[in-house]
């Protein structure tokens, strides 16, 4: 049954996604062509110039941005789906409300995913299609010196380690929409939202003691270590460190997914 939820949720999520590409494409198309006439103008067209490049900035944060969107396409699904009328209806299907629930939060990570692949295999289409010498924002050589700086296994435990965030904030965000149709029948949204910016506060601040708190303790070791351990070493320490990171990132995410579960099956109340 989770897995005919998950298709359904899918096949929901198929015509955004659609769009969003179709966006995509048209924005890199601009995007490259814009490239390409800042490329010949010369210097008399100092004025061209700065607008194009202006419009650059917007085509460059367009494709992060509108994929960005799916996300909050599911957010609203699921509120929509379980905190409007549409709940009734809802949960009086044949399925345990862990499954809706796990099926809606695996469809929000994978188009999460599919959204950043797609955003960035348009930047690097742009990138591969205009000039290398205009040095506007991004270049071929950058990504090149940034491979050679860290090394693949860093990459990987960072790719990790930024899924993990992705999963701890989409379940906080599922758990204040929860809260938020918990606590009061009328302004839900609101209160989710005052939640989330509060909730995200108190993380933040208890986020950075604990990192200050740890660079005290592990200062004299890394000083230790930087005298001792290898170039190669320093991969390995740091790739470690994305991995526990991501650990501790995925623990608490689904600490929270299971605090929304169980609002949604004890404590909620529908309209």
């Amino acid at each position: 049954m989770l897995r005919k939820l998950f298709v359904h949720e899918a096949r929901m999520m198929a015509r955004p996604l659609s769009l969003l590409v179709l966006i995509n494409l048209s924005a890199a198309a601009l995007l490259i062509a814009c490239e390409h006439a800042v490329a010949a103008l010369d210097d008399a067209d100092s004025l061209l110039a700065l607008l194009l490049t202006l419009g650059l900035s917007f085509l460059y944060l367009l494709p992060p941005l509108s994929m960005a969107v799916l996300p909050v396409f599911c957010y609203f699904r699921f509120y929509k789906n379980l905190f409007t009328d549409e709940g009734y209806l809802t949960f009086t299907l044949p399925v345990k409300r862990h499954e809706i629930l796990n099926a809606k939060l695996f469809c929000t990570l994978l188009f999460g995913v599919i959204g950043a692949v797609i955003a960035g295999l348009t930047l690097w289409l742009c990138l591969l299609l205009t000039p290398e010498s205009n040095g506007l924002y991004f270049s071929i050589s950058l990504i090149k010196d940034l491979f050679e700086v860290f090394s693949s296994l860093d990459l990987i435990s960072f790719a990790i380690f930024v899924f993990a965030a992705f999963y701890l904030n989409t379940a906080f965000v599922y758990l204040c929409i929860t809260l938020g149709a918990t606590i009061l029948k009328k302004g839900k949204v609101v209160v989710a939202i005052l939640i989330y910016y509060l909730g995200n506060s108190v993380l933040g601040g208890v986020a950075e003691v604990l990192a200050l708190m740890l660079t005290a303790l592990l200062s004299p070791h890394f000083l230790v270590l930087s005298e001792n351990l290898p170039e190669d070493g320093w991969h390995a320490v740091l790739s470690l460190a994305l991995l526990i990171g991501a650990a501790l990132l995925a623990t608490l995410g689904s600490l929270l997914h299971l605090l929304t579960l169980h609002f949604i099956e004890r404590k909620l109340n529908l309209p």
